[in-house]
C-alpha cells in the first residue's frame, strides 16, 4: 500500500516518475521488512541526508524503471 497524503490517487496514477518512486519505497519496505526498512530510513535520513539516503536514491533511479510497475498490481476502484 502507498500511503497517500495531500495527493489523490488519481494525481498518483497520472504522475509515473513519483508513482515508480513510491513503488520503489514499497518493494524496499517487501525486501527488507517494516522495521528494517523503517529503521535505516530514518537512520541514513540523519547520518547522510534526505537526498544523500540510499533508499531515496534507489527511488530516484526507479523513477526512469518502466519495468518498476510490472512487479506491482494497481487496484484502480
Amino acid at each position: 500500500h502507498i500511503l497517500l497524503h495531500g495527493i489523490t490517487k488519481q494525481e498518483i496514477l497520472e504522475d509515473i516518475s513519483l508513482l515508480r518512486h513510491e513503488v520503489c519505497h514499497v518493494l524496499q519496505w517487501k525486501r527488507m521488512g517494516y522495521l528494517r526498512f523503517l529503521f535505516f530510513y530514518l537512520w541514513w535520513s540523519f547520518r547522510y541526508g534526505y537526498h544523500k539516503n540510499p533508499l531515496e536514491q534507489e527511488a530516484r533511479e526507479a523513477e526512469h524503471d518502466p519495468e518498476i510497475l510490472k512487479k506491482i498490481l494497481i487496484h484502480r476502484k
